[in-house]
């Protein structure tokens, strides 16, 4: 789709930067002297938490969001390869809960390309071939998987595979710089996490080819290779990559790694502010909305439960603005 079709949507988008959270703004929060201060402040962002359960507050900022891209964006399925991992998350809740008995509503995650009710149907009916062909055949070896060994571990690698697989297609069907350059971050940082727990896990190599999958940064066979080395091999070789940066934030902790991950993305989401056409300003936007609500996430939660405001500041996430 030629950029000047999003020419309504940039300028609606350029709107609604103004209202995201600054760096300072993070600070303010980090250092308010109490969870209700905190959320007192966050008011005039349009974030009404009046109680001390504030997913509810941030979850409608989600799905507004959401609303927002669908109202402004030709064509929403531009932004399928930012939430495809949702529909196979859900395929994954409809597999266990076919199994077990249980009511698979409560663990659906919107927003997602496919209905959740279209994925529990065919799970349900074990008619895999009803889902898309990128989810197909995953969710089949998944639940034969499941229902044979109860190995729920071995099952999830496959799905989570799978869904990196639909991120990088769908983001190259967009046919978008940024769409696929945050595809192949969030494909290369899921590996490195996968085979980091691996390790942590003595988990041999047969199950590392199930989990493990490959893009522009790594190739499987090598990051499989290095894992198998144990840690210490393992994080040598990430230094010597351009993600060098995950081996560090491995060193310290897990937590240091998710947030090298996010701000990894925000990173590559700059150039949104200074591109004028097409889609990449209004990805660059939903990105930051995703991160401040995770940002948001982390300091509520640290606040409620009195974590040291050093902490919290340590993984708080890099900010757009």
């Amino acid at each position: 789709m030629k950029d000047t079709a999003y020419v309504y949507a940039v300028g609606r988008i350029r709107v609604k930067e103004l209202s995201l959270l600054s760096s300072t703004d993070i600070k303010r929060l980090i250092g308010a002297k109490s969870y209700r201060e905190a959320a007192a402040m966050l008011e005039s962002s349009g974030y009404e938490i009046h109680s001390e359960d504030y997913s509810d507050a941030l979850n409608r900022r989600k799905a507004e969001v959401w609303q927002l891209m669908k109202e402004v964006l030709p064509d929403i399925h531009d932004m399928d390869s930012l939430i495809v991992k949702n529909d196979f998350s859900n395929m994954k809740a409809a597999i266990k809960t076919t199994i077990t008995g249980a009511d698979p509503k409560e663990f659906m995650l919107t927003p997602c390309v496919y209905t959740p009710e279209e994925i529990c149907k065919a799970v349900s009916d074990r008619n895999f071939s009803a889902l898309p062909e990128m989810m197909s055949k995953a969710g089949e070896k998944a639940y034969d998987i499941l229902a044979r060994t109860s190995s729920a571990q071995l099952s999830d690698a496959v799905i989570d595979k799978a869904a990196m697989k639909a991120m990088l297609s769908l983001a190259k069907k967009a046919d978008n710089e940024m769409l696929s350059q945050i595809a192949e971050c969030t494909v290369a940082c899921a590996d490195i996490k996968t085979a980091y727990r691996c390790i942590l896990a003595e988990k041999n190599t047969d199950f590392m080819k199930y989990a493990i999958s490959s893009c522009g940064a790594f190739e499987s066979r090598e990051i499989i290779q290095r894992a198998a080395m144990g840690m210490d091999e393992f994080l040598s070789w990430l230094e010597k990559t351009d993600y060098s940066g995950a081996a560090a934030a491995l060193r310290l902790s897990s937590t240091a790694f998710e947030k090298y991950c996010d701000d990894r993305i925000t990173e590559i989401t700059q150039k949104g502010k200074n591109t004028s056409f097409g889609i990449t300003p209004i990805v660059a936007y939903y990105i930051a909305c995703e991160t401040e609500i995770l940002t948001l996430r982390i300091i509520l939660s640290g606040k409620l439960n009195n974590v040291p405001a050093d902490t919290i500041s340590a993984r708080a996430r890099e900010t757009y603005v």
